[in-house]
């Protein structure tokens, strides 16, 4: 089922797996499949999605600059459920950063994203499986994707990632969620 599932990704299918975090909907890493999304969620095209990782290799294609807190975050929470704010890599197309000049970029802990990631070999953009600013059920989203994997009830944590942003300095806590960063953290 995870090898179909990674085959129908490949190949540009949008789909909806379990997270660590709240259930997403996740696709290749694309201008058009960003636009399927933002017309299956009836989001706004100036939110920007997340960007699941498969490891470290695929950050420095995204991202500008990795800093030294922004390496010691990295290094104490990845991979686990913290989105990361960096400055984009000017190549990232401006449909997956909500045409701002920075990119959410996260390395999560979760079996089966993470095997798909890995098999996948390519950075998958993701959002939460809802219709823009609704919570209904994941089921409901579920219809309107090519392909869902995972059972959407105990693995996933119901809490959103926590999101730091390190383009400011010192970094910034724009949402406490899975895991609590005080801004004691940054103290040098």
């Amino acid at each position: 089922m995870v090898s179909a599932v990674c085959d129908q990704l490949t190949h540009h299918a949008i789909g909806m797996i379990e997270h660590d975090t709240v259930p997403g909907i996740v696709s290749l890493m694309t201008h058009e499949n960003a636009q399927k999304i933002q017309r299956i969620k009836q989001r706004d095209v100036s939110k920007g999605f997340i960007v699941l990782i498969p490891n470290m290799g695929h950050l420095g294609a995204l991202v500008d600059d990795v800093s030294p807190m922004a390496w010691r975050l990295i290094h104490a929470y990845w991979p686990g459920p913290l989105t990361i704010i960096f400055r984009k890599n000017p190549r990232v197309s401006p449909i997956i950063t909500g045409h701002r000049d920075t990119i959410a970029v996260r390395y999560p802990r979760h079996w089966l994203l993470s095997t798909v990631l890995r098999q996948v070999n390519r950075p998958l953009i993701s959002t939460s499986a809802n219709m823009s600013g609704q919570n209904e059920d994941v089921r409901t989203m579920a219809e309107r994707v090519d392909v869902s994997l995972g059972d959407f009830k105990g693995s996933s944590t119901g809490v959103p990632s926590t999101i730091v942003s390190v383009v400011t300095d010192p970094p910034t806590v724009l949402r406490q969620g899975a895991i609590t960063i005080s801004g004691r953290y940054f103290c040098k």
